[in-house]
């Protein structure tokens, strides 16, 4: 499960993803080690768009048969920004900055 530190919609193109949304139920001040709760599941289908708040925690997978593709846009450039992972079990918290590359690769062989 992980953050964005920014607002975010996200909407399912193709195939399914099932999406658990969780919030912090600790005061948040202990930098390295975070409680936890899940406040929701569901299925999330062709057409539907989720909308995060900046400080919303999700977990998403994909479960259907075939790939399965989602739009994502965010407040800022994520690639670039620190951002939170969480351990469901200890409830650590780990920094990663996921990055991206903006560059048309063409898979062709010449």
């Amino acid at each position: 499960m992980h953050d964005h530190l920014t607002w975010a919609m996200i909407g399912v193109y193709e195939g399914e993803e099932r999406e658990a949304l969780f919030r912090r139920v600790d005061d948040g001040s202990n930098p390295k080690l975070a409680r936890i709760q899940q406040v929701s599941e569901r299925v999330n289908k062709k057409g539907h768009v989720t909308v995060l708040g900046h400080s919303d925690i999700h977990r998403v997978d994909s479960i259907s048969l075939k790939p399965t593709t989602s739009v994502h846009i965010y407040g800022r450039d994520i690639g670039n920004a620190e951002r939170h992972s969480y351990d469901p079990v200890t409830g650590e918290i780990s920094r990663f900055v996921s990055g991206y590359c903006n560059v048309l690769r063409d898979n062709e062989r010449f």
